[in-house]
């Protein structure tokens, strides 16, 4: 074999190496939620990381200046199709559930859109009382769990429930209260399905996960549990 055809090959098989293990910088993440706080925390961790950013929003203006390496699409998940995911890699939904907790309604379109394209793979965020206990109980089922956050955790299991059964490949992000404001605590742990007795994790650390995990994933199939370094 000649050299230029050597080193022809070796360029294909690690180019398609990398992307088959998502270490490409050049890797398209359409994000959804980019404006609000773990979203725009994500897309900072994604950008920081070399990824190409799709931001999926229904207020492009709240973005301000993201730079070229964003392309911002206005829109909400009512209307998401295949062609709007436009080839991406990966999905990553930091999208709320508003004050009617249906950010399922959210995952359904995700995942129909994702299965009539070729994007195959997505990031959810759901809470951590979606975790296990010991006895294989979730944590939310156990009596005195945040009543108040009743509506919530059924919204974020439906939302779960669609995207497991969807067929997409996935990671669920379980995280604790995450305050937008704290600092990093030096990054994060992540865990598999099991409870982690974590109340507090900053949502900066969540938002670092979720970008790892998008671009280079080690979780799939798993709801994760988070928790801080410190």
């Amino acid at each position: 074999m000649k050299a230029p055809l050597v080193i022809l090959t070796i360029a294909i098989v690690y180019a398609l190496f990398n992307r088959k293990n998502n270490n490409s910088g050049n890797m398209n993440v359409f994000l959804v939620g980019a404006t609000g706080g773990l979203g725009g925390h994500v897309m900072r961790h994604l950008l920081a990381k070399g990824a190409i950013v799709t931001a999926y929003v229904r207020s492009p203006e709240k973005l301000g200046d993201v730079g070229d390496k964003v392309k911002v699409v206005k829109g909400d998940l009512a209307s998401v199709t295949s062609a709007t995911l436009d080839g991406a890699d990966v999905i990553v939904a930091c999208h709320s559930s508003g004050p009617t907790n249906e950010r399922h309604k959210g995952y359904a379109a995700l995942v129909a859109a994702a299965k009539d394209s070729s994007t195959k793979r997505i990031v959810g965020v759901g809470g951590a009382g979606q975790l296990l206990m010991e006895d294989g109980s979730k944590k939310q089922s156990e009596e005195g769990w945040y009543p108040t956050l009743k509506p919530v955790t059924e919204d974020h299991e439906k939302g779960l429930e669609i995207v497991r059964s969807s067929g997409v490949d996935f990671t669920w992000v379980a995280p604790a209260y995450m305050p937008n404001d704290a600092d990093s605590s030096g990054g994060y742990i992540a865990t598999n399905d099991k409870w982690n007795d974590v109340g507090v994790i900053p949502q900066i650390d969540v938002a670092e996960f979720v970008a790892d995990e998008a671009l280079a994933p080690k979780h799939l199939g798993h709801v994760v549990a988070l928790s801080g370094k410190q």
